[in-house]
């Protein structure tokens, strides 16, 4: 293990108690993942799900992105937990929760940053990604089912830290900050208040949350190229969300035929172009 100073998840339960959230939070030295973690937590402790689990690593050697790709981060600098719960919605609107954490972690790294949200679930500051969500569904895991929300956030990482051979470039708060490195505790209270208050807006007042979410968007209004799950590739430009989040894509026209608008609910890669 490290010598860098481990979370106290402690005092970030007290503070979060103090604000009426009473998730459960425990922390680990090190596991494979988080989300794979916490849903064993959970198949071993059902009550949980009811009171809501959050879970934090000091690393993880097989942390989880989508479409199976790996988050990596090193030990006792970032941020890398898992939030398990039931929320208060039908499962067919468990996908909002991906949008109700994206724009969560935006909010609570306001003070001090300037965060984008790049559909559905990346967060960037500077055109450089910082963070990552990738939601689960475990519909039978409990007798209500349970929802998974991984998150990775670069906090005190360094430029020596990144990856260099990811498509998409990376950077940390400690970057954007001018290398000087922040308390991970104040980082996770206010990102995990935030990501709640959203939650909470999930069931009556999503149309506010895709509202926000378009005004933080990176690629709103742009020229893009989406690679979809079946490996098609389709251009045109965004215009807005669905009423699940889905991207509105007006395609470029093709020849003989005119312009298409597509609701994308999944992309394999989306590009600016």
């Amino acid at each position: 293990m490290s010598n860098l100073k481990k979370l106290n998840v402690a005092e970030i339960s007290n503070h979060l108690s103090d604000k009426g959230i009473f998730w459960s939070i425990k922390s680990l030295d090190k596991c494979a993942s988080t989300n794979a973690e916490a849903h064993d937590i959970i198949k071993r402790n059902p009550e949980l799900i009811n009171q809501g689990l959050v879970l934090f690593t000091e690393w993880q050697s097989d942390g989880k992105g989508r479409r199976g790709g790996k988050w990596e981060s090193p030990c006792s600098k970032d941020l890398l937990f898992s939030i398990a719960i039931c929320p208060d919605l039908t499962q067919a609107h468990w996908s909002r929760l991906t949008h109700a954490a994206a724009l969560g972690i935006c909010k609570a790294l306001r003070t001090g940053f300037d965060p984008k949200i790049k559909w559905p679930n990346d967060i960037y500051i500077e055109n450089k990604k910082v963070s990552g969500i990738l939601v689960e569904s475990h519909p039978s895991t409990t007798t209500t089912g349970a929802v998974i929300i991984g998150i990775g956030i670069n906090v005190n990482s360094v430029s020596k830290d990144l990856n260099p051979q990811f498509l998409v470039p990376g950077t940390s708060l400690c970057i954007e900050n001018d290398e000087e490195p922040l308390r991970r505790e104040q980082i996770a209270e206010s990102v995990l208040f935030a990501i709640h208050n959203e939650i909470e807006q999930c069931k009556n007042n999503f149309s506010s949350i895709l509202n926000q979410i378009e005004e933080l968007s990176v690629i709103q209004g742009e020229n893009i190229q989406v690679t979809l799950p079946n490996g098609k590739k389709v251009l045109g430009n965004t215009s807005g969300f669905g009423e699940e989040g889905e991207l509105i894509l007006k395609t470029v026209p093709e020849p003989g035929k005119g312009s298409e608008i597509l609701e994308i609910s999944a992309a394999h890669e989306i590009r600016i172009v």
